[in-house]
């Protein structure tokens, strides 16, 4: 890269290009005087830090895009201009280049990695690894389409999860994946399920064994109750994870994840629950693939109107066919509640974002519901993310939860598709030549190859 353009590079980007928001408890969720509430943010702070970003690095793009229009004695235009579209696409897409920045607290301000007193929980909803039998127009694994259709949807979640992990290191402590993991785990035969898992573990590696790391079962991975039980099996086999779980943090808090598509067999979650969860306030952190019932629409903190649009705003509706069920059933959805009293319920299927508060009247409890949108770009929806709960081990009460928007991938590839049509009519009109239209197209081409095996060398 250039020493001109090297110049121009913003040393602080870490937090300027995921959305991030810091929803806060509305209302008590328990009763006891000593729960932690949260201070409000309004997060126009991020918002400006987004927008100082963006005019920054869409200047750098213009006074290069000048420089090579209007400096044609500068034998270096063509290349400078390619390093400022490859520098470009990293801002936007690398992660190195600051795609997703710290875990922050709830006032807003940067958690040192030294603090030993927070625990945060990594969410990473439905990534649904794409295969074969995902679209019509992928009959074979190793067809080429099928292949680069595989390759740009594994290495995006892949540098993404790298690039939280390297971006929190030491402020990660366990990540909880909730169900979906396959596209089509639940249909599979036994190699291909396996060469499924070993691609899983290679998107998912974490290279870091204090990390605990909890997998919850899916509709995709195991289907409903209709399927046989060896699906179940072969699932607890491979990820070494009970369907029905319970998992202790600082020998206070209960990770509690249910298997929430076989609920009427041996094992199910009520009868689970009632075995090994004690109903107290304060301590249970409720885990279900499918969201539990809700009747009304999902509610938003409006402080910031980017993240408030990509929310879900239609109500979820019940529905369940072959292979699906939206939301449990009420009567269900209460006795789960009534059973473990959590302080927060984690959701996943959707693969929206939705808040949405519960609420039991005639004991005086209510508790938020987050449905953790899709972490993969190919599932039906532009917004895909992730999210971080925050224990605070000292007080041991819930911090909060934080939900992270990653970057739209296609807008990237249609900026970049634009401004190639543009450059080469440019070009071509300019100079009428082939040879220095095949100066500039090498000369972009050769500066792309090299910063691509960089960036996958150093990621």
């Amino acid at each position: 890269m250039s020493s001109r353009l090297r110049k121009n590079i913003p040393t602080n980007t870490s937090s300027a290009l995921l959305m991030s928001r810091d929803d806060h408890h509305d209302g008590p969720l328990l009763s006891e005087s000593e729960f932690h509430q949260r201070p409000s943010t309004d997060g126009k702070n991020l918002e400006s830090q987004e927008h100082t970003f963006r005019n920054y690095s869409l200047r750098i793009v213009i006074l290069k895009l000048l420089n090579f229009f209007l400096d044609r004695h500068d034998t270096f235009s063509i290349q400078h201009t390619a390093e400022v579209l490859i520098f470009r696409f990293q801002f936007t897409y690398a992660p190195h280049a600051g795609l997703v920045r710290k875990s922050s607290t709830v006032d807003g301000s940067v958690m040192e990695n030294t603090i030993p007193k927070f625990h945060n929980i990594l969410l990473i909803g439905d990534p649904q690894l794409t295969d074969r039998y995902s679209y019509k127009f992928l009959k074979s694994e190793f067809s080429l389409v099928s292949r680069f259709i595989f390759f740009i949807c594994d290495t995006f979640m892949r540098k993404n999860f790298q690039s939280i992990l390297r971006m929190n290191r030491n402020n990660i402590h366990t990540i909880i994946f909730l169900g979906d993991l396959f596209d089509n785990g639940r249909t599979i035969d036994d190699e291909e399920f396996e060469r499924e898992f070993a691609r899983f573990h290679s998107i998912f590696e974490t290279r870091d064994s204090s990390i605990k790391t909890l997998y919850l079962s899916g509709n995709h991975d195991i289907g409903l109750e209709r399927w046989p039980l060896q699906v179940l099996e072969r699932f607890e086999k491979y990820f070494h994870t009970p369907l029905n779980f319970n998992y202790t943090i600082n020998n206070y808090f209960k990770i509690i994840g249910i298997n929430s598509m076989y609920l009427n067999q041996k094992g199910n979650p009520v009868e689970f629950i009632s075995k090994n969860v004690d109903n107290e306030f304060g301590r249970n952190i409720l885990l279900t693939h499918i969201p539990l019932f809700r009747e009304g629409n999902c509610e938003h903190v409006d402080y910031n109107q980017r993240l408030h649009e990509n929310a879900r705003t239609r109500p979820l509706q019940q529905g369940e066919g072959y292979g699906y069920r939206n939301m449990l059933d009420s009567i269900y959805s209460l006795a789960l509640l009534q059973m473990t009293h959590p302080i927060v319920v984690l959701s996943g299927d959707d693969h929206e974002y939705c808040k949405y508060k519960h609420e039991l009247k005639e004991e005086g409890f209510s508790v938020y519901e987050h449905t953790i949108p899709t972490f993969s770009m190919l599932q039906g929806t532009r917004k895909y993310g992730y999210g971080m709960l925050t224990l605070d081990l000292e007080t041991n009460t819930m911090q909060g939860i934080q939900v992270f928007y990653m970057p739209k991938v296609w807008s990237i590839f249609v900026f970049y598709g634009v401004l190639s049509v543009v450059a080469s009519i440019y070009v071509i009109l300019k100079f009428r030549s082939v040879w220095y239209y095949g100066m500039a197209l090498g000369s972009a081409v050769w500066t792309w190859m090299l910063c691509q095996v960089w960036w996958w060398w150093w990621c």
